[in-house]
């Protein structure tokens, strides 16, 4: 934390590297794909399927699991909204930086990663957590998508998504330039 906050040293992560097993609870997760399940009436479930005069007319609901995926490897960079004291303790930090003035940040985030991502397209936002057992929407863009267990994390994402897409990549490690006029680092 004290290189981010007197340097501006950050790494831009690739997606595929959360799901590694030897990161704790709160980091490790699959941000490649998200499993859902949709309940579908007959109806909806007879519009989907290619032989729909096979669906049995007993049949009132049924449940259909979908794991959302995305085809290739994107890098990010994520940054909670919030101070919540559960946050120190499950990601085990020692310190942590609170950023006064987000704009700015985002700003020398945003023009730092350009030349390091220049064949990469940019998505930016409050992480969408969704109920895997009851989501509101099939439309999910899994890079900006979190299971909602991990709401308490209140995530705000940057993503960059190269083109051509690629299956895996490595970290990119950028500088965005001293923050401590922006920022205060908190030594826990």
């Amino acid at each position: 934390m004290e290189d981010l906050f007197n340097l501006g040293k950050l790494r831009l992560q690739p997606a595929s590297f959360f799901s590694r097993p030897e990161l704790n609870q709160a980091v490790r997760d699959d941000e490649l794909s998200l499993p859902l399940s949709f309940s579908l009436t007959k109806q909806q479930l007879k519009a989907l399927v290619a032989n729909p005069q096979d669906v049995p007319e007993s049949v009132s609901e049924h449940r259909l699991d979908i794991e959302f995926s995305s085809s290739a490897d994107f890098w990010m960079y994520c940054v909670t909204q919030s101070v919540e004291p559960r946050l120190v303790v499950d990601f085990e930090a020692e310190a942590c930086v609170l950023v006064r003035h987000r704009d700015e940040f985002r700003k020398r985030l945003i023009e730092s990663a350009r030349d390091a991502t220049s064949n990469a397209t940019m998505r930016e936002g409050a992480a969408i957590y969704v109920d895997p057992l009851l989501p509101k929407t099939p439309k999910i863009f899994v890079p900006l998508s979190k299971p909602f267990g991990y709401s308490y994390q209140d995530e705000y994402r940057f993503c960059w998504l190269p083109e051509p897409a690629n299956p895996r990549l490595g970290p990119l490690d950028i500088c965005i330039g001293s923050i401590d006029d922006i920022a205060e680092l908190i030594v826990l």
